[in-house]
């Protein structure tokens, strides 16, 4: 890591800056990958809320997090381990989305849930400003990320709890093998990146007299 008796800024910068908001990142994303919800969205081809590492630390820390991966080449090898799992995983998740509306079963069938839902009538979902000949991407997305159900305000609610169970058999075969083998993978990646950082800040802490935390100096009194 760094030498003793550099001043104690320089640390400070690394925990609050890098190393804090990394942690807090990964906190989040356990709780959709627990769920194997991966976040993937179709019309960018990106996990929303399963991010590269380097988008948790604000533009103006950069700095700070190429002065702490240049001095830390463990944690930087690991934390470019994790990032690229998530690339992996990203590329699963586009290969069974592709995989799912490529496929004519599918789509006549979520175009017979809509049918259903709406009496064979006109099949408008506003909330998801998108026509009716689109809305299987959406519900192929749905898929990919294992929603078993949505929020009740959601305006595809209703339908979801109508129809998901029957289109969720969809999910699979190989592609979403690989997809949650991906997702089991980028779980453990960021473990590993969590525990190194956690140890990381400790020897900071133990070594440089950095609290966990910034902290006033009338909660220290």
């Amino acid at each position: 890591m760094g030498r003793r008796g550099v001043h104690n800024e320089r640390f400070k910068a690394w925990v609050y800056t890098v190393i804090n908001p990394v942690l807090e990142g990964l906190r989040i994303e356990s709780a959709f990958l627990r769920k194997k919800n991966w976040t993937f969205r179709f019309y960018s081809g990106e996990l929303e809320f399963v991010r590269p590492l380097d988008e948790y630390v604000e533009f103006a820390a950069k700095p700070n997090l190429e002065d702490f991966l240049e001095s830390n080449q463990e944690d930087r090898r690991i934390m470019a381990g994790r990032d690229q799992a998530r690339n992996v995983l990203r590329e699963e998740c586009r290969g069974a989305h592709a995989y799912l509306v490529g496929q004519e079963a599918f789509r006549e069938k979520v175009s017979s849930c809509g049918d259903q839902f709406t009496g064979a009538g006109e099949f408008r979902l506003e909330v998801t400003h998108m026509p009716r000949e689109e809305f299987h991407k959406l519900v192929a997305e749905w898929i990919v990320n294992n929603i078993r159900s949505l929020p009740e305000h959601y305006g595809t609610s209703r339908f979801w709890s109508q129809f998901g169970n029957d289109l969720m058999a969809f999910r699979n075969g190989e592609v979403f093998q690989q997809a949650d083998q991906a997702g089991a993978l980028l779980q453990r990646g960021n473990d590993e990146v969590s525990a190194r950082l956690r140890e990381t800040r400790k020897q900071i802490a133990e070594e440089h007299d950095v609290p966990f935390a910034p902290y006033s100096e009338s909660l220290a009194r």
